[in-house]
C-alpha cells in the first residue's frame, strides 16, 4: 500500500536552509523533485540505516547500488519537508568555463581501446552487449552541493532530480529520466530505454533499435514468470537533456513482493548488458573504477507498493572533488570514436551545474 507521509510545508528558503543544517550537522538526507514537476520534496533521517536487501524492510527511501552484493541506505520518512519550487530555467550554453577537469588524452585512448576489446569480444561470442562506464574528475569544487542541486533542477525539468547526502558517502546528485519499477495495487509498470543520438539527429540507427530490443526484449522475458498480462507500448523517442532516447513502456499485474520483482530485473541490460553474467564479467574485467551507486536505484519502497527510478546522469562530490559517472552501450556496431562522444554528450547534464 502507499506509504502514508505526513509533510511539514515550508518556503523555498526554509527548505534549503534544513538542507544546509543538514549538511553542517551531517545528517542524511535526500531531496527529490519528479519529471515535470513543481513539488520538491525532502526526507531527513539522522539514524540513516544500511541495508543489503529490500526484504523485511520498513517502507523508506531506498538509495541502492549498482552491485547486488554491497549495502545501500534507507532513509525513513518520518520527518520529510515539501515546498513547492520557484523556478527559472536557465541554460549554460558555454561549458569552456568549467575549471579543473581532470580528463585527458590518455583517458580518451584507454577508454577507445577498452570499447574495441568489447566489439571484438561481441563478435566472437554470444555477447550481445555491453554497458561501459567511465568517470570525469573535477577538483576544488564546492562540497556543499545544495547550490548545484538548485543549478540541476533549474537546467533539467525532462527528468527527476535528486540530491542525497551521508556523512560516509558525500553527496550523490542526479537527473535520472528511467523508471525501474512502479507498483500500486498489483499493476506493474517499467520502462526499455535505451539508444541516444542528438536531438538534430533525425533517425535512428540499427545499433540504437538493436540496443533498446534487447533491453525490452529480456525484461518481459524476466516479468513473464512473476506476472500476468505483459503488454508493451510502440517505441517513442523522449528528451533527456541534450539528447534522445528510445524507450517503450511495460506493463504488467503481479502479487509478488517488491523486492522480489526487482531483484528479478535489477540490473537490466539498459545498466549492464545481455547475457548478463558475460556483460558483468566484461564490465569487472575492463572497468578499472567502482560504480558505487551510478547505475543503480532509488526510490519510495513499502508492502506491495514503489516508486523507483534508475540512478543515471549523476555525480558524486566528496570534500572538494567531484566524480562524473557517465556510460553508454556497446553493440557489435558500435564504433569507439562514436561511443567517446556519445558519454561527452551524456556528461553534459552533469557538467553545467559546473558550470561558472
Amino acid at each position: 500500500m502507499i506509504p502514508k507521509i505526513k509533510f511539514g510545508k515550508v518556503s523555498n528558503k526554509k527548505f534549503f536552509d534544513k538542507l544546509n543544517l543538514c549538511f553542517e550537522q551531517r545528517t542524511p538526507f535526500v531531496a527529490y523533485r519528479k519529471k515535470n514537476s513543481i513539488d520538491l520534496i525532502c526526507h531527513i533521517d539522522n539514524n540513516c540505516i544500511s541495508v543489503k536487501s529490500l526484504k523485511g524492510c520498513k517502507p523508506g527511501f531506498f538509495f541502492m547500488p549498482f552491485d547486488r552484493s554491497n549495502p545501500g541506505y534507507k532513509i525513513s520518512l518520518e520527518n520529510s519537508l515539501a515546498t513547492q519550487l520557484n523556478t527559472k530555467k536557465i541554460t549554460h550554453s558555454n561549458l569552456n568555463s568549467i575549471k579543473n577537469l581532470k580528463s585527458s588524452e590518455k583517458q580518451k585512448k584507454k577508454y577507445l581501446k577498452s570499447v574495441t576489446k568489447i566489439i571484438e569480444k561481441i563478435g566472437k561470442s554470444n555477447l550481445s552487449k555491453v554497458v561501459y562506464s567511465d568517470v570525469f574528475e573535477f577538483e576544488n569544487v564546492e562540497k556543499n552541493s545544495i547550490n548545484h542541486f538548485k543549478k540541476l533542477l533549474n537546467s533539467h525539468f525532462d527528468a527527476l532530480c535528486y540530491l542525497f547526502y551521508h556523512p560516509n558517502e558525500g553527496c550523490w546528485l542526479g537527473a535520472s529520466p528511467e523508471t525501474l519499477i512502479n507498483l500500486n495495487n498489483f499493476n506493474l509498470k517499467t520502462v526499455a530505454l535505451a539508444g541516444t543520438k542528438k536531438k538534430e539527429a533525425n533517425k535512428w540507427t540499427r545499433k540504437e533499435i538493436e540496443e533498446q530490443k534487447i533491453v525490452e526484449k529480456y525484461i518481459v522475458n524476466k516479468l513473464k514468470p512473476i506476472c500476468q498480462k505483459v503488454n508493451t507500448t510502440k517505441k517513442e523517442t523522449i528528451k533527456a537533456g541534450g539528447v534522445e532516447h528510445l524507450k517503450s513502456t511495460i506493463e504488467g499485474v503481479s502479487k509478488h513482493p517488491v523486492s522480489d520483482i526487482i531483484k528479478t530485473i535489477h540490473p537490466t541490460p539498459a545498466v549492464a548488458g545481455f547475457p548478463l553474467k558475460k556483460a558483468l564479467s566484461v564490465i569487472k574485467d575492463l572497468e578499472k573504477h567502482k560504480r558505487f551507486f551510478y547505475t543503480g536505484y532509488f526510490g519510495i519502497i513499502s508492502e506491495g507498493w514503489c516508486e523507483t527510478y534508475v540512478n543515471l546522469r549523476c555525480v558524486n562530490i566528496i570534500k572538494d572533488k567531484a566524480l562524473v559517472y557517465v556510460g553508454g552501450g556497446i553493440t557489435y556496431d558500435s564504433t569507439p570514436v562514436s561511443e567517446w562522444n556519445e558519454i561527452i554528450l551524456k556528461s553534459e547534464t552533469i557538467l553545467k551545474i559546473f558550470a561558472d
